[in-house]
């Protein structure tokens, strides 16, 4: 059984179908998940502990939110163990989760193969003719460093992380003046339904700025499940890829550093 989209993508993925006893609601939920077709196979759940009780699972796939509002020794007392799903931020730990959830219900051999895959499909992504820095900038000015998944995908599509060269870590707000004096050869942008477009806040209304993200490849990340850090990731990276070399070839020389 899981309880939230990230943890349903692992089950999907690694579990025999007769293994799924449920999945949470977001995975049916086509605005939300890519994989909603196949989630609609299996009963739905809203993430409740009485649910989790009443359906009897061996394994509740969750998240450490989740986990940390429910009482374990009460699933423990009815033979249920509450796994909280690993959330990392670069390939190795998405790889060493993939093989963790895969042992703990019984498909390590499945892990394995979904690993070799995904390590394949990465060493095939096209490195860039040169050298490129790529910035992801939300509407805000938030961006993401090492640390991140977003920095995870940077790093199989085998360009710079721009937030590096600002000395930002994590999750945190480029400013302005710094991506003017200073501005990446491309820009990654979101469009998930939790995010502000560019255009939508001050940052981006610059005209400065704007001239940059006309001047410059600018890719969009519009995933529905692209915030769920594992080997799907992938998925996003291949099309990332394919945009950047389009979008590379298609700006004109006045725009390139």
């Amino acid at each position: 059984m899981s309880t939230n989209l990230c943890a349903d993508m692992l089950l999907l993925g690694l579990a025999d179908e007769s293994q799924i006893t449920s999945v949470s609601q977001q995975a049916q939920d086509p605005r939300r998940s890519s994989f909603s077709a196949a989630a609609l196979r299996y009963p739905a759940n809203r993430a409740s502990a009485e649910e989790v009780i009443m359906q009897q699972p061996d394994v509740v796939l969750a998240s450490r939110r989740w986990q940390a509002q429910h009482q374990s020794d009460l699933f423990a007392r009815f033979g249920i163990r509450v796994v909280n799903v690993p959330y990392p931020n670069d390939w190795p730990g998405i790889f060493s989760s993939l093989l963790q959830v895969g042992e703990l219900i019984g498909r390590r051999d499945r892990a394995e193969e979904i690993l070799r895959q995904t390590r394949a499909r990465l060493q095939r992504i096209p490195s860039p003719q040169s050298a490129l820095s790529v910035l992801y900038l939300r509407g805000n000015g938030g961006t993401a460093a090492g640390g991140t998944y977003i920095d995870a995908l940077l790093q199989g599509l085998n360009v710079s992380n721009k937030a590096e060269d600002y000395g930002l870590t994590g999750w945190s707000h480029v400013s302005l003046e710094s991506i003017l004096l200073s501005p990446p050869d491309a820009f990654l942008v979101s469009q998930t339904r939790h995010d502000v477009a560019p255009g939508g806040s001050a940052v981006t209304r610059h005209p400065l700025l704007r001239q940059l993200l006309e001047d410059r490849p600018v890719l969009t990340l519009s995933s529905l499940d692209s915030g769920c850090s594992n080997w799907g990731q992938v998925d996003t990276v291949e099309q990332l890829a394919v945009r950047l070399e389009s979008r590379s070839q298609a700006v004109p020389a006045r725009g390139r550093p």
